[in-house]
């Protein structure tokens, strides 16, 4: 709504009060707040509101969506999902389709999605704030959304190319958009637009012809917005966002204002944009004929250029050199040739391809047409591309090639080097061979470890010398891996150097070995030696008499002897280290004067006698220490009975039970005290006797300590037991006067409860006095057992004590007194049940009477709504009433039943009760009475409030359309199609109206309860709403035929305007003569400029269509024709404008990058040129050496051909460019080029005078440097030769292998030697030079001698060898047959295991080497010396003392042998006996144990020994085997092991039976004890259960089932322990045997009958709570199920049929959730409690009556029920049909008249636009025809309507039909009448195009004839004759 003002624009607090005063006059009411800020906060969300609505559905109506409230349509974020969808373009989430709340939720979190991922920052907000709909976050929300979809994208770039903000670039945009204008002045979004001005200024700068800003003024803001508005929406098509009265303030809304500004923007910028494309008709077809000859030449030319030069790359790219020298100098000569004789006349030819191809494009472009651009590969950059890799080919190939060169020479002279390093290390190798082949240790420890470290060094500078070898193998490795031609020769030498290499590694080791033998013999040597000093002063400490005069003197002696033993078994390590030496190191001689072997004989002799003495010091000592032990032990037991006798001869017995009980316990303790001591003096007797077994010199003193000390305690065991047996005597009487005083003063107290006349002051303290009562009772009745226990006890008390008076007098006085407590406990309990019943009825009664009194109360308030808004909350109030008067009901039936009860028991107080009872009654019927009269007010006074609240609805909604309809101006274009669509929307829904209005109709007589005048108010009422839905229809089909003549003329202004934009910006663009520095710079230029290029094309379409388009709007004279001729006459200019300046501007861009390439190449020539001057300036320096020099000249070589190839390149660009005249930088290029050349040519001439100079003093400095190397070779061999000497037979076979290699050395440098030779003839025939003549001279002397040295050192060495090898091998063979023999004869045959273990190993050994022995006898040669006789003498001699060896060596093996088996088989028993006699100690223990954890533990003890017996048994076993075999074998010694054997057998035997024994008597031990202790455990268990097992009653359903839980509990526990019962009963029966069974029978049968007791109390406690629980449970479940029914019963009840179909359908989804639910969970509820209350009857339930009366209210209440539901299913499908049909009808009614409005009447202005409106009305026609089977639909859907729904709905159902069907048949007949006009139409226009062309035919004709001049000649006439013969042809075929 629009409101209405004056002329000027009101201040803000005028417009508030106005804006006040026309809400307050529609149907809104608002509450004026004092606050004037937060009035304008509210305004300014209401204005926010309104314009972000109106922006939502400028874009939602693209979708066919709407939103009309803002703050509540978007809170299901499906419309904001669309709205993101529409704005972005993007497919984004589907919505969910559900309502709640969960959904809605989810749709909102999608849509902050999407935000969060196009980085759209949303602060302070989340989806349940758009849920909730909070006004001002969904504002925010909105307004983030505009401002990145449709401000954030504004740009505006500054003079000073600053970038702003969108806000501030909008703001710019305006200001530079309303420059100019006076009064004008744009500062900020808020104030500078409220007059309206600045929107108009707008308008007029882009469309001056829409507006005339001349009328326009400051004093008339409403005008000026209302003017500027409806011309954006009609002309400019920018939604009107705003309203005239929301802008015309003093501060407009910021946010608002920027919106609406930003669609102006989009607006005007789209209009500079449009999508044309052009062609360009192609002439001058005669002279591209021309030209093709050209390109067809250009294209062979081109293509045989192409082809030589893949050829020539595919020559230049082949790298496979041969690897010699010469071979590579040869492929340089080629290329060469290459470059000088066949590549210049191809260079030619590409350049005539280049002027061909560059005078073709000449003549194209100087007619103006497209340039020639070959076939893709033979452009001319293609072909340049070409050359630049046929020049990077050539000079990768040269480069390749002086690689190759560089590296072939380098070769040369890394062999070279190679073989100077390989001849000196092979020098150095041979020399050190000699030097480690000396052994020259010394004498002594000192002296070996300085040999060691002289050693160390030796090997640490051979291993240093490593590194040096290490580089001849590389320079080997890498001549062999580069290829190098001489590498046979190369392995061959450096073959030579590691065999002399591992020679000397070889002999370093030996060395190493020999040195390590020396050091070890001298080092065990002297550890030899100190041991046997240590010893000796151990055998001194041991041989001591002294073994300690008592105990404590014997323990300090036996601690010494410890440390003694500890010392001596930590030096055993060395002791068999030192004599675990080798035999080769026995062997060995040293300096010393005792040798090894002796020093270990004589260490072993004393190890044995050590050992010896130790072992007997030992044993007298422990024998000492248990003799003083056993006195000691003696003593002590003795001193301790002579005290404990002295004690236990005491006579007091104590006067009271905790007396005596005190002394007993301490009797029993020292009883324990005293059995435990047997164990002790047992072993102490124990003690002695195994002393006097041993045969200890006291024995006679020990046996008689033993008997006296066994005396002594049998005497203190029979006081012991002789007052322990009085002491149990007086415990049980002074027990049982105790137990009787106690009962007797417990039946005192018992009198005193049971004789109170408390019966309570009320139902609470009653109920506590009862329980109290009950619980007496129990506690009396359970002392009975222990009355009659302690009779029991007075009968077992002993005849003395029991005839004493006192203890029968006690005995009568309390049998007597607790008769009379269980009578009066009796009676008092009958007198309390009684006062508690009587308290319980006063309380229920009172209670019942106060509930009905409070709720008759309430239906008093209870009245009848004056308001139907209050109906609802009076109709709920009431019903909630009902159920809670139903479930008392109950209640009422308790106290009745109560008092009934009390009165059949004969209550004291029965008429009382009886008047109670008669009182309550008539209060409920009073109450039920009041109820049902309130009930039948209500439903009349609320239906007849709903109908009326009915009609005013639709009075409202009737005056708001009405409004809505008057508000629109139809005569205005602005905001046409929002109009339009606002008029759509109110016929809808006026429809639905109408059917509202006649269901009010019909309701009137239904309500039969009202008065004439309220019957005749209420038909007012609806006719009046009749009445004014009639005048609204009408009022409707005005506006719809105003506004359908409104919508023509918005769009050929508006697209002439933006193209001519588009022409100003390009034309400026394709005029602009800046040029750029810079390849990249300049080619972005071109790829703009050629992107222009294609936006012209792009635009000539929309050009062409604006030409025809104004040309026929010229032809029809529409308003502002001229304005159109002067727009299309621009138009026109500036097109042809922007084609010449494109070219001109093309052209000069390409020349500037082709200037910028030609700078570049130019740049990097200069570079190139600078580095061959530094290097020509170096080369000049006199510092540099030869080789220096060499590595300059290969670069400046290098660097010269590279500046060749670059300067040919650029000379051959320059001539390209140079070619095109009008290069606007021609000057420029020849003086670059010019300066190149010259440079390049000084430098080339500098190179050339430098290299042959460098060449020869290289060549002549290699002579002299190998000829020096060779000779000094020479030399150090032949002086190492000289040195040489003979004397030391051990170097001869090193000096043998030297001269080996020296020979195969002079062998390989003697090609070396012949090479050099040669060369230095050649260098002195070129110029003599006497230092090479000098140095071949002196390289062949030395050659010479180096050969003949060689020769007489080989012979004299190979001589000396010979005598040497025969010597040797003699000598070797005499000391090892020596030493054998010595062996032999030694009488040692060991004196302990590890002797004779070594003794066999030495004789194994020596056994093997006499084996070997024969064989190098046999081998030895003959020799060839002075002494042959000698030698062979010395052979017999060996062979004969080798064979007298054989007998003594086996009878030795055999002695030691039998020696060492005796010494194993004695050691084998001695280890069996002390482990037997070990064992059997433990079996003499006789404790078998006192309790069950003694028991068990004496049992594992005895499994692990006898497990270990077991494990033990096989070595015993293996003993007795190893000594028989020796009695077999007829060992010496054999008949010391038969005894020894049987000795060991009895012992093992003895130890086996005890064993068994003892496992016996524990086992029967230990199931005795395990019984015992099952038994304790479960009697304790029993009595804990028993204590749990309660008569407490529960006092509600919770405390029941915590109750029932816990006895649950118990009773599993109760039945699992049964297991335990029976495993008892199983122990018992294996006991059957044992002598206590039947003490262990008693014990069972006892706790057999207290488990059967317990199990049967528990079964009857769980009955009682469970029937107790049970009803509870059900009680509750009838509560809760009534309350249950009595909701559900108001939804079954409502009259709501639904506003409209979508209505309808929630309600009955809702209901069909409601029905589900009532048939599904209801209906459960049900079956769930009558099954409950059905089991209850069948256990025969105490409360039965009860039970079923609540069954039967609850059946008939559901009855009812479910028959409200199938009523109210019934109605709703009706509505829901009815509904339907009218939504139907509406919708398919607004799609005819859709279609019928937009039936357009223009007929065309041409056959084409003609053709286009008929094939568009045939489209239409075949649309149309789709709706007619639905108009047949609905047809037949409102017949069968009508029949089911007779009366006021069936006659608005046939109405709705009548007029859906001449709409559909008015629809047809305007598609014909627009059809037959089309026709019509299309025949004339057919006409006038084909009149047209005749006329144009015949003015055509007629200016030939007229023109034609007459020829001057006879052939030309009759050419004209011809012609004009063939004109008249023409002519009579048009007639």
């Amino acid at each position: 709504m629009s409101g209405s003002g004056g002329t000027h624009g009101p201040s803000g607090r005028t417009f508030e009060t106005h804006r006040i005063a026309v809400l307050q006059d529609g149907t809104y009411s608002l509450t004026i707040i004092s606050s004037l800020d937060n009035h304008t906060v509210r305004e300014r969300e209401r204005v926010q509101k309104k314009t972000f609505t109106k922006w939502c559905n400028s874009h939602l109506s693209k979708v066919s969506l709407r939103v009309n409230d803002l703050f509540t349509d978007l809170c299901d974020g499906r419309l904001l999902l669309k709205l993101l969808e529409v704005l972005s373009g993007d497919k984004w989430a589907k919505p969910s389709k559900g309502t709640m709340r969960f959904h809605q939720l989810e749709n909102n979190e999608k849509v902050f999605s999407y935000l969060r991922h196009a980085k759209i920052k949303v602060e302070n907000m989340g989806p349940e704030d758009i849920v909730d709909g909070n006004p001002r976050l969904i504002l925010g929300l909105i307004w983030t959304i505009i401002l990145r979809f449709q401000i954030q994208d504004i740009t505006f770039e500054t003079d000073d190319e600053e970038k702003k903000s969108a806000k501030e670039a909008l703001l710019l945009w305006s200001q530079r958009r309303t420059k100019g204008y006076p009064s004008v002045k744009v500062t900020n979004f808020t104030s500078s637009w409220s007059d309206g001005l600045a929107f108009a200024c707008l308008i007029h700068k882009h469309r001056p012809d829409l507006i005339e800003m001349d009328g326009m003024s400051k004093e008339t803001p409403k005008e000026n917005l209302t003017l500027a508005f409806d011309l954006a929406e009609s002309q400019l098509g920018i939604p009107k966002l705003l309203d005239v009265e929301d802008v015309n303030v003093e501060f407009p809304d910021e946010k608002s204002i920027m919106t609406y500004v930003a669609n102006y923007y989009h607006t005007f910028a789209k209009m500079k944009m449009g999508d044309v494309s052009s062609k360009r008709i192609v002439k001058m077809i005669s002279f591209l004929q021309e030209c093709e000859g050209f390109q067809q030449e250009y294209h062979r030319l081109a293509s045989s250029l192409l082809d030589w030069i893949d050829q020539t790359i595919e020559t230049l790219g082949n790298r496979e050199f041969p690897n010699i020298l010469s071979g590579v100098q040869n492929l340089l000569s080629d290329f060469a040739k290459y470059r000088t004789q066949e590549k210049p006349p191809k260079y030619t030819e590409k350049g005539d391809l280049e002027v061909l191809f560059y005078n073709l494009n000449a003549k194209l472009r100087s007619q103006s047409q497209p340039g020639f651009t070959p076939e893709e590969g033979k452009l001319i950059s293609d072909v340049n591309e070409r050359w630049s890799q046929l020049e990077e080919s050539e000079h990768a190939r040269e480069v390749a090639l002086r690689e190759e060169l560089l590296r072939l020479e380098r070769l040369e002279r890394m062999a070279e080097k190679f073989d100077k390093k390989a001849s000196m290390r092979a020098n150095w190798l041979i020399e050190n061979h000699k030097l480690v082949s000396q052994d020259n240790f010394g004498v002594g420890m000192a002296a070996v470890e300085a040999a060691k470290k002289k050693h160390e060094a030796i090997q640490t500078d051979i291993k240093a010398y490593e590194s040096r070898v290490k580089t001849v193998v590389d320079m080997a490795t890498t001549l062999e891996s580069e290829q190098y031609w001489g590498i046979d020769r190369i392995k061959e030498d450096l073959e030579k150097v590691l065999e002399l290499w591992e020679v000397l590694l070889h002999a370093l080791v030996g060395r190493r070995q020999r040195l390590d033998m020396t050091y070890a013999y001298t080092k065990a040597l002297q550890d030899v030696n100190d041991l046997i000093d240590y010893l000796d002063d151990l055998k001194a400490q041991l041989s001591s008499s002294d073994y300690g005069r008592h105990l404590g003197d014997v323990d300090i002696l036996l601690q010494q002897h410890s440390q003694l033993e500890a010392e001596y078994n930590g030096a055993q390590p060395r002791i068999v280290q030192a004599l675990d030496v080798p035999e080769d190191m026995l062997q060995m001689k040293g300096e010393e004067e005792s040798s090894l072997a002796d020093c270990c004989t004589t260490l072993r002799s004393t190890v044995a006698d050590v050992d010896e003495l130790l072992a007997m010091r030992k044993h007298n000592l422990v024998t000492s220490q248990h003799l003083h032990k056993f006195y000691e032990d003696v003593d002590n037991e003795d001193d301790w009975i002579d005290e404990q006798i002295k004690i236990i001869s005491a006579t007091q017995f104590g006067s009271d039970l905790p007396t005596v009980s005190s002394l007993h316990k301490h009797h029993e303790l020292f009883g324990v005290e005293v059995n435990n001591h047997a164990n002790i003096v047992e072993e102490v007797c124990e003690q002695g006797k195994y002393l006097i077994g041993c045969g200890n010199f006291d024995s006679d003193n020990i046996e008689i300590r033993m008997h006296q000390l066994q005396e002594h305690y049998d005497k203190l065991c029979a006081l012991c037991k002789q007052r322990n047996s009085r002491l149990l005597e007086v415990v049980s009487f002074q027990t049982y006067l105790s137990d009787a005083d106690e009962i007797l003063n417990w039946l005192l107290d018992m009198e005193k409860m049971v004789q109170s006349e408390d019966i309570g002051k009320d139902e609470a303290t009653a109920q506590l006095l009862l329980k109290k009562q009950k619980t007496l009772e129990d506690e009396i009745t359970g002392y009975e057992p222990m009355i009659t226990g302690l009779k029991k006890q007075q009968d077992k008390l002993s005849s003395e004590d029991r005839l004493l008076p006192i203890t029968r007098e006690k005995q009568d006085t309390i049998e007597a007194r607790y008769d009379m407590v269980v009578r009066q406990a009796r009676s008092r309990k009958q007198y309390l049940v009684f006062a508690y019943s009587m308290f319980l009825l006063y309380r229920e009664a009172g209670g019942v009477k106060s509930w009905i009194l409070e709720k008759e109360t309430l239906l008093e308030s209870i009245r009848a709504p004056e308001e139907y808004a209050d109906a609802d909350v009076v109709e709920r109030r009431f019903e909630s009433f009902l159920p809670e008067l139903e479930t008392y009901e109950y209640r009422i039936e308790e106290v009745t039943d109560l008092g009934q009860q009390l009165i059949s028991k004969s209550h004291p107080k029965s008429e009382e009760i009886e008047e109670i009872i008669a009182e309550i009654t008539d209060l409920w019927d009073a109450l039920n009475d009041q109820v049902e009269n309130k009930r039948i007010e209500l439903i009349s006074t609320i239906s007849l409030q709903q109908f009326k609240n009915s009609i005013q609805y639709c009075v409202n909604w009737i005056n708001c359309k009405a409004k809505a309809l008057l508000a629109i101006r139809s005569g205005d274009v602005a905001n046409i199609d929002t109009k339009i669509r606002t008029v759509e929307l109110i016929e809808k829904e006026l429809l639905l109206l109408g059917d509202k209005v006649q269901e009010l109709e019909g309701e009137v007589e239904k309500h039969s309860r009202l008065t004439e005048e309220e019957r005749q108010e209420i038909a007012e009422s609806v006719n009046k709403v009749s009445l004014q839905w009639t005048e609204l229809n009408n009022l409707l089909a005005e506006k719809q035929k105003q506004l359908a003549a409104t919508n023509k003329l918005r769009i050929f202004l508006t697209d002439i305007d933006s193209f001519l934009l588009w022409e100003e910006e390009t034309l400026i663009q394709a005029s602009s003569t800046e040029l750029a520095v810079g390849i990249a710079r300049v080619d972005q230029k071109i790829t703009l400029h050629a992107e222009m290029r294609t936006e012209i094309e792009t635009f000539e379409e929309n050009y062409q269509s604006l030409l025809e388009n104004g040309s026929s709007l010229q032809e029809e004279h529409v308003t502002g024709a001229p304005l159109i001729s002067d727009k299309l006459e621009t138009l026109q200019d500036r097109w042809s404008q922007i084609a010449e300046q494109w070219n001109v501007r093309a052209k000069l861009l390409q020349q500037c990058r082709e200037l910028q390439l030609l700078k570049r190449d130019v740049k990097l020539a200069e570079s190139t040129l600078d580095k061959q001057d530094e290097v020509i300036t170096e080369m000049k320096s006199s510092d540099l050496t030869p080789e220096q020099r060499i590595k300059k000249l290969q670069a400046l070589e290098k660097l010269s051909v590279l500046a060749d190839n670059k300067l040919d390149t650029l000379q051959t660009t320059a001539d390209n460019l140079l070619v095109e005249k009008e290069h606007y930088a021609e000057e420029e290029i020849k003086e670059l080029v010019e300066s190149l050349t010259a440079r390049h040519s000084e430098n080339t001439a500098s190179t050339e005078t430098a290299e042959d100079a460098i060449r020869e003093a290289k060549r002549l400095q290699k002579f002299i440097d190998d000829a020096t190397e060779l000779t000094l070779w020479l030399k150090e061999r032949a002086d190492s030769l000289s040195e040489e000497s003979l004397r030391d037979p051990a170097t001869y076979p090193l000096l043998a292998k030297h001269h080996e290699a020296l020979t195969g050395e002079l062998t390989n440098n003697e090609t070396l030697l012949e090479q050099l030779k040669n060369e230095g003839l050649e260098i002195n025939s070129l110029e003599s030079n006497p230092l090479v003549v000098s140095n071949v001279g002196e390289l062949q002397a030395a050659w010479d001698n180096l050969s003949q040295l060689l020769e007489e050192k080989d012979a004299a060495l190979q001589t000396a060898e010979k005598g040497r090898r025969a010597t040797e091998k003699l000598q070797n063979l005499a000391v090892l047959v020596s030493d054998m023999t010595a062996a032999l004869q030694s009488t040692d045959t060991g004196f302990e295991p590890t002797a004779a273990k070594q003794i066999n190993k030495k004789y194994e050994v020596l056994s093997s080497e006499i084996d070997g022995l024969e064989l190098v006898c046999e081998d030895i040669p003959e020799v060839e010396a002075e002494e042959v006789g000698s030698v062979m003498a010395q052979k017999d001699d060996i062979k004969s003392r080798f064979s007298e060896l054989q007998i003594p060596l086996a009878e030795k093996q055999k002695k030691v042998g039998e020696k060492e088996n005796l010494r194993e088989f004695n050691r084998m028993c001695g280890d069996e006996e002390q482990y037997l006699k070990e064992k059997l100690l433990s079996l003499e223990n006789k404790n078998l144990g006192q309790s069950l954890m003694e028991v068990e533990m004496l049992v594992a003890k005895h499994k692990v020994f006898l497990s270990d017996l077991d494990k033990h048994e096989p070595a015993y076993q293996a003993t007795l085997d190893f000594g028989k075999e020796l009695i077999t074998a007829e060992h010496y010694g054999s008949s010391i092991i038969e005894s020894r054997i049987e000795q060991l057998v009895a012992q093992w035997d003895d130890m086996v039976g005890r064993a068994s024994v003892r496992e016996k008597d524990l086992s029967e031990n230990n199931l005795s004890q395990k019984f015992y202790f099952e038994c304790t455990e479960a009697e304790s268990y029993l009595k804990e259960i028993a204590h749990l097992i309660t008569t407490d009653m529960p006092t509600d359903e919770a405390a029941a089932e915590v109750m029932l839980a816990k006895h649950k509990t118990v009773q599993t526990s109760i039945e699992d322990y049964n297991e335990r019962i029976k495993s008892l009963k199983d122990m018992l029966d294996t006991l059957s045997e044992h002598p206590l069974v039947t003490r262990f029978n008693n014990r069972f049968n006892f706790i057999t009958d207290a488990y059967q007791n317990l199990d049967a109390s528990a079964k009857k406690r769980r009955k009682v709570l469970e029937d107790s629980y049970n009803l509870f449970h059900f009680n509750r479940e009838v509560t809760e199920l009534s309350s249950y029914i009595t909701n559900k019963e108001v939804v079954a009840r409502s009259n709501d049929l639904g506003r409209d179909y979508e209505h309808v359908q929630v309600l009955e989804s809702k209901f069909q959730e409601f029905y589900m639910e009532l048939t599904t969970i209801g209906q459960g509820r049900v079956d769930e409690l009558f099954s409950s209350g059905e089991q209850l009857l069948e256990n025969d339930h105490t409360m039965s009556s009860e039970i079923k009366s609540s069954i039967g209210n609850v059946e008939n209440k559901w009855r009812d029920l479910l028959s409200l539901a199938d009523a109210r299913k019934s109605i709703l499908a009706g509505s829901v049909e009815l509904h339907k049909y009218h939504r139907d009808v509406t919708v398919l009614t607004s799609r005819i008249q859709a279609a019928d409005a937009s039936i357009p009447s223009d007929l065309g202005q041409d056959v084409v636009t003609v053709q286009a409106l008929q094939r568009k009305h045939m489209s239409m026609s075949h649309d149309t025809q789709a709706i007619h089977p639905q108009v047949e639909l609905l047809s037949e859907e409102s017949s069968r309507l009508q029949d089911l729904y007779p009366g006021a709905r069936a006659e608005g159902v046939s109405e709705q039909q009548t007029s859906l069907e001449s709409h559909w048949t008015r629809l047809q007949d305007h598609l014909k009448l627009r059809k037959e006009a089309l026709l019509s139409a299309a025949a004339l226009f057919n006409f006038l195009r084909t009149a047209n062309q005749l006329i144009q035919w015949a003015t055509n004709m007629r200016k030939q004839f007229v023109s034609a001049p007459i020829g001057t000649s006879v052939s030309a006439v009759d050419l004209q004759v011809v012609q004009h013969h063939d004109l008249k042809s023409e002519m009579d075929d048009r007639v």
